[in-house]
């Protein structure tokens, strides 16, 4: 790379959080070859269970409706983790959708992986239970505000105020006017990795937060 590079450019930010979103941004518009895992992904996938079925969807919206859990790439991605947790957990393939049902109990009951609530050795409530234990830590976080916010950061004289609203980054501005008068939210993308850059600072307020109405 230090071999094909002709030129450096950097561009200073008022704080973490404004650098990494203006790298994720830069990354989506130039697609340059080395940086291919904050490409902009045209889908994502997460679990949900409704009505006592896990589900495996594309994740549209989750400021609303059920809570869902985990930001995946692909069905295969979430897949795969729900098949690495139903290890850790002992949970049963057939309840979890992975297999299909045979009508008794499935074959990792029998090797001592699956707790056995296919064959009633425990109940259906205990096993939703542990699932829902074992997915607490991808619970995807509802927007927690009723509408925008600019995280506010400050270096020297370099103020940034990052907009965002529903978990959806809609820019960055040089000052509060300029944010109070941001876009609005139409056509803006729901993008995990913005997601997982605001939702510290937005949770735990580690940031100055302003309110935008």
């Amino acid at each position: 790379m230090l071999r094909q590079a002709q030129r450096i450019e950097y561009r200073q930010t008022a704080g973490e959080i404004g650098a990494l979103l203006l790298e994720s941004r830069l990354i989506k518009e130039l697609q340059p070859l080395k940086n291919k895992r904050l490409r902009r992904q045209q889908r994502l996938c997460s679990l949900r269970i409704r009505d006592g079925v896990l589900e495996i969807i594309d994740t549209t919206a989750i400021c609303e409706g059920p809570q869902l859990y985990g930001l995946f790439r692909n069905r295969r991605m979430a897949t795969e983790a729900l098949m690495l947790i139903a290890d850790e957990h002992r949970l049963c393939h057939t309840l979890l959708g992975l297999d299909k049902s045979t009508g008794r109990s499935c074959f990792r009951a029998q090797i001592g992986k699956c707790a056995g609530a296919c064959k009633g050795a425990e109940s259906l409530e205990a096993h939703t239970q542990r699932l829902l234990s074992a997915l607490e830590r991808w619970a995807v976080h509802h927007w927690p505000y009723q509408g925008a916010i600019a995280l506010h950061e400050r270096h020297g004289e370099i103020e940034e105020y990052h907009v965002v609203d529903s978990w959806r980054y809609i820019g960055t501005y040089a000052c509060e006017a300029e944010a109070r008068q941001a876009p609005k939210l139409t056509g803006q993308a729901f993008d995990a990795d913005c997601y997982k850059i605001l939702v510290r600072p937005v949770l735990l307020e580690s940031t100055p937060i302003i309110m935008l109405k």
